[in-house]
């Protein structure tokens, strides 16, 4: 199944200033305070109501199905972790933890197709999700599984018998080669998921080879220098060693001449 992102709405909804609508959504929420102000519980009370939908949208999404789990993969569910955790706190939390550099690369070839104009739209994604996931990890402790993303590719049984084990589920080898299960396109989600048959080794260094291109070494370069030693670190990677590959990749100075600087592309909205 694609990537739900059902459980965005109701969270932004106790947050002012997060999206807009034509109901004017700044009033909305000064209801909705007032509301659960009312309440016995309070906010407590819409936390229940929300655990309460979700759980059943959940469970129809499973009707039919012989399974006992459902997996919502939604990665923006980073700005809503303890909103998540107080709603479902006896839920398991994985996450997949990605190179950043090559999480930035794979946006630009893969998801704007180099149209720099397309960038701001990842913004929240590049900025502030580092940061919120490891926040999110450290939160939730021991019911979350960290999974690092080069060592699922390389190693995508054991990886994937150690999250199995962590669940309590039984591991089957269909779902390393998920290949021969049916899969299709779906909007939300990975889009290249149906054009492989099991994880490949070739995208772990991948984002190195766009470093070939100028306009993309000069975005890389910059983005490791927003996130600094201390974030890149704390997400399991060495900072020196990228600043290595980034450096040993430089394009000559005269074709960085016309390369545009990170910041001032994600700030132009």
């Amino acid at each position: 199944m694609q990537e739900p992102w059902i459980m965005l709405h109701p969270f932004h909804a106790l947050r002012p200033d997060k999206y807009s609508a034509e109901y004017n959504a700044n009033w909305a929420h000064e209801a909705l305070v007032h509301f659960l102000s009312a309440l016995p519980d309070k906010e407590d009370n819409y936390y229940e109501g929300v655990r309460r939908m979700y759980s059943y949208l959940y469970n129809c999404a499973l009707s039919g199905s012989g399974k006992r789990f459902f997996l919502d993969k939604t990665p923006r569910y980073y700005s809503i972790i303890p909103e998540l955790y107080r709603t479902f706190p006896s839920a398991r939390f994985i996450f997949l933890i990605r190179n950043p550099l090559a999480v930035l690369s794979s946006v630009i070839d893969y998801f704007i197709k180099k149209d720099l104009k397309m960038l701001p739209l990842y913004r929240e994604d590049l900025l502030s999700a580092p940061a919120l996931i490891i926040d999110g990890i450290e939160l939730l402790g021991k019911q979350c599984v960290r999974v690092q993303y080069e060592h699922l590719l390389r190693e995508p049984e054991s990886e994937v018998g150690r999250i199995c084990t962590e669940l309590g589920i039984t591991f089957q080898p269909e779902m390393i080669n998920y290949g021969s299960g049916g899969v299709t396109g779906w909007k939300f989600g990975d889009r290249h998921v149906n054009t492989k048959i099991r994880p490949d080794r070739e995208h772990i260094d991948k984002w190195v080879l766009s470093l070939s291109d100028p306009q993309s070494w000069q975005l890389v370069h910059d983005y490791l220098e927003y996130l600094g030693e201390a974030a890149i670190s704390r997400m399991g990677y060495s900072f020196e060693e990228i600043k290595t590959i980034i450096l040993k990749h430089r394009p000559r100075l005269y074709r960085l001449l016309r390369a545009q600087k990170l910041m001032p592309l994600l700030n132009n909205k």
